[in-house]
């Protein structure tokens, strides 16, 4: 039994297949879905299926809680000197959510708190903070689409949220 969807790009038919969502329409020199999805932004030249605004919610929820834990977990997380040893997600707010950092209590709350990122709600971008209120702009990292990339580069500073960083 195969899933079926509709692009979210391009609109047109797509089917799972081992993981990756394809037109089978498609022909080798198919410039409507160059155009559409191979240029698109928020993956490499794939379809991306119709998914609604409660699931696109959920999924970004699950992928806030998964990076929680693994700030947490990371090696480069307590550093007692500076009060950092653990990070928590803030109560989402209308648009973003943001995740933040702190000396971790026995209680479960953090002191000394400050703002590590921000995650867009809705589509799972990762902002730097440009305060306690705001994000910066533009996307650094997608919590949903980029995990493994966020894995490999966290570090507690939150450097790897600068838009001119590069792994070393």
């Amino acid at each position: 039994m195969s899933t079926t969807n509709t692009c979210a790009h391009c609109q047109r038919a797509i089917v799972l297949v081992d993981g990756a969502w394809v037109d089978p329409e498609a022909a080798g020199d198919d410039s409507l879905w160059r155009e559409t999805c191979d240029s698109h932004d928020t993956f490499v030249a794939e379809h991306e299926p119709v998914v609604s605004d409660t699931d696109r919610r959920i999924a970004v929820l699950q992928a806030i809680d998964a990076f929680v834990a693994m700030a947490n977990a990371h090696p480069s997380t307590p550093h007692h000197d500076w009060g950092v040893t653990g990070y928590q997600a803030d109560t989402p707010g209308q648009k973003v959510t943001r995740i933040i950092m702190g000396d971790l209590q026995a209680d479960g709350s953090l002191k000394a708190r400050s703002v590590h990122c921000f995650v867009d709600n809705l589509t799972g971008d990762v902002f730097k903070a440009a305060g306690w209120k705001a994000p910066a702009k533009g996307a650094r990292y997608n919590l949903v689409h980029d995990f493994a990339e966020v894995e490999r580069n966290f570090y507690w500073t939150g450097s790897y949220l600068y838009a001119d960083w590069k792994r070393k």
